[in-house]
């Protein structure tokens, strides 16, 4: 059963993180590149400074993320994922029709709270 497999998934995911340094060398370079290279327009920017300035940040953050992503280490991941994830209990939302869900899946996990289109996207 899909969903099974998939909630079994990421709860495997969020004991023990998979370890790649292979795979985060090249996740930190596809951040870069596409930092470097991003094209950035008016609208865009816009969008991005009311964005920042909601959250108290008063300048450009993508050059932060471009210099810290190159110190970033594996560890720093891995002590990330422990201190957040690891040991905590965390919420889940499945989505999708109640008649196509496994309830009884659903049930192992916890409690269920149906919520309907108003909760979820306000309308």
């Amino acid at each position: 059963d899909k969903l099974s497999n998939a909630l079994e998934g990421l709860g495997s995911l969020m004991k023990s993180m998979p370890e790649s340094p292979k795979l985060f060398e090249s996740s930190k370079q596809a951040i870069l590149s596409r930092l470097s290279t991003e094209r950035l327009e008016k609208t865009g920017l816009l969008f991005d400074f009311e964005t920042m300035t909601r959250l108290g940040i008063d300048h450009d953050i993508r050059k932060d993320i471009y210099q810290e992503t190159g110190n970033f280490t594996l560890r720093d991941i891995e002590d990330f994922h422990r201190k957040h994830f690891m040991n905590r209990r965390h919420v889940m939302l499945v989505l999708g029709k109640k008649s196509s869900l496994d309830l009884q899946v659903l049930r192992k996990y916890g409690t269920l709270k149906e919520l309907g289109l108003r909760d979820i996207f306000g309308y």
